[in-house]
């Protein structure tokens, strides 16, 4: 599979948020979110290894109010990414940014039990075989609740999370989070555990109904001391609809003390529920949340909603939102290539099968393919003259082999027949020879015998003489002129593009 980022959705302190389009075997396409760490954090080892524990826990919590995982990986440049469905609606923050009223009671109640429920789910996850984790949130906000247009709530971002086995330890002294919505355990470094999350929640619920920031204040100190020693004001004094049970609850959930607060995320979200029901508040269907999300979500909320509807016509550009929330157009990633993940769940109506553009990939594999030939072109142009010189000096030198082995031949039929002359004429002087010593043994021939022997020896002499001169003498280590001649040493090839 391949994710193609298409715009940013949302950016924090560590990481940023990415619609992105999942593709698929058999035309499978559907809108994911794909998430980041920023560029300038991606060499600092603390936050890689968060990025890491994220993707372990959120891995094993599995609840409809939590964000799914669908993948996870590291990109060409061992970047940590996480690949989660994708909640097409308005964060909580988003929603009360969008009025200047509270939102209404029942719809708050709603969101805030859904929560509370995804925390508890959260709470009690187990490993595989077993073993709880005691995973505590830690930064429970309004930023980390989404609401979708399906009308569900959803908790997100567990970097941050502490959980047993967590390898990226928070250090003494050190304490992570938003301050404003942080338990006072949590900002005094103390151990923390599921209380310190529903104190976090009662702080958003406190907000939710009474339309106003409860400890935030002009500095991160003065925040700080707002949550340590402001006497916190009863909910019904500042909004007098909300029933005494919901104002009791919020209460429990907003004590200093741990040990004073609710225990559980099912047991405070069933209260929740009871509390509206006394007071004929019964919680919103997913239908009218959702259509409360399509109102407070603005221009902002219609504009994703547009975009990703486009992605699945090959149409959609890439574009982020600025800090003031204006549209920004921006160059997305690269896509990046996996290969896991299915879901059964769709955010978008996908309408029909979209048009496949040219792969980047096969783009690229052919210019590298055209590039290759002309380089060899190229080569095999400039090197064939040195080719055909080194061929042309080969056969000159052979030419030369065959010139000097003709003469070598010539010259021993020469000596050949030099030595047959030789031969014959010895055998006429040993026959003189033999007829002279006859003559010598008569007595009346004795003259002529001398003179006949005499005149022979001198000829045979002779011709013997001249027939052995004619031969000439060989040095003992010269080659025989019949002996093969070595091989002449062969000329190798110039390769191509060698310059020689």
């Amino acid at each position: 599979m391949a994710y193609e980022p298409l715009f940013r959705l949302a950016s924090g302190g560590m990481a940023e948020v990415w619609v992105a389009r999942q593709r698929g075997p058999g035309g499978f396409v559907r809108p994911v979110a794909y998430k980041r760490i920023h560029e300038h954090l991606r060499e600092d080892p603390k936050y890689v290894a968060m990025a890491l524990d994220e993707m372990r826990v959120m891995g094993l919590v599995q609840h409809p109010n939590v964000v799914t995982l669908f993948d996870v990986g590291l990109e060409d440049d061992g970047t940590p990414f996480l690949v989660m469905e994708l909640v097409l609606g308005a964060s909580l923050a988003h929603l009360l940014a969008g009025t200047t009223e509270p939102i209404p009671l029942a719809a708050s109640i709603g969101i805030l039990a859904e929560a509370a429920e995804g925390l508890h789910g959260a709470y009690h996850t187990r490993t595989p075989t077993g073993r709880p984790l005691h995973l505590v949130h830690r930064d429970v906000s309004p930023h980390n609740v989404l609401v979708g247009l399906d009308g569900r709530a959803r908790l997100t971002d567990f970097g941050v999370a502490k959980f047993d086995g967590r390898t990226d330890k928070t250090g003494t002294g050190v304490a992570r989070g938003k301050v404003a919505y942080m338990a006072p355990e949590q900002i005094m470094s103390e151990p923390v555990d599921h209380g310190t999350d529903l104190f976090a929640l009662s702080t958003i619920l406190w907000e939710c109904l009474a339309g106003q920031r409860l400890f935030h204040g002009d500095t991160p100190l003065a925040t700080i001391h707002n949550l340590l020693e402001r006497d916190i004001p009863d909910l019904r004094e500042v909004r007098s609809d909300v029933p005494a049970a919901l104002a009791e609850l919020v209460a429990e959930g907003l004590a200093r003390d741990p040990d004073a607060r609710p225990r559980s995320g099912r047991t405070y979200a069933a209260r929740l529920r009871a509390a509206a029901e006394e007071a004929g508040h019964a919680p919103l269907e997913p239908d009218v949340i959702a259509e409360l999300v399509r109102e407070y979500g603005g221009e902002r909320l219609r504009e994703w909603v547009r975009r990703v509807e486009e992605a699945f016509d090959g149409t959609t550009t890439s574009v982020f939102f600025g800090p003031d929330g204006e549209l920004v157009e921006a160059p997305p990633p690269a896509v990046i290539p996996r290969a896991t993940g299915v879901t059964d769940a769709t955010v978008v109506d996908l309408g029909a099968r979209p048009r496949r553009p040219l792969p980047l990939a096969a783009i690229f594999v052919g210019t590298m393919v055209v590039s290759g030939l002309l380089v060899w072109a190229l080569l095999r142009w400039t090197a064939e003259p040195a080719v055909e010189a080194a061929e042309a000096q080969s056969e000159s030198e052979s030419a030369s082999e065959s010139e000097s082995a003709s003469e070598s031949e010539s010259e021993s039929e020469s000596e050949s027949g030099s030595a047959s002359g030789s031969a014959s004429a010895s055998g006429s002087a040993s026959e003189s020879e033999s007829e002279s010593e006859s003559a010598s043994g008569s007595a009346s021939g004795s003259a002529s015998g001398s003179g006949s022997a005499s005149r022979s020896g001198s000829g045979s002499a002779s011709r013997s003489g001249s027939g052995s001169a004619s031969a000439p003498t060989r040095p003992p280590d010269e080659t025989a002129p019949d002996e093969a001649a070595p091989p002449a040493e062969e000329t190798p090839l110039v390769p191509w593009g060698s310059g020689r």
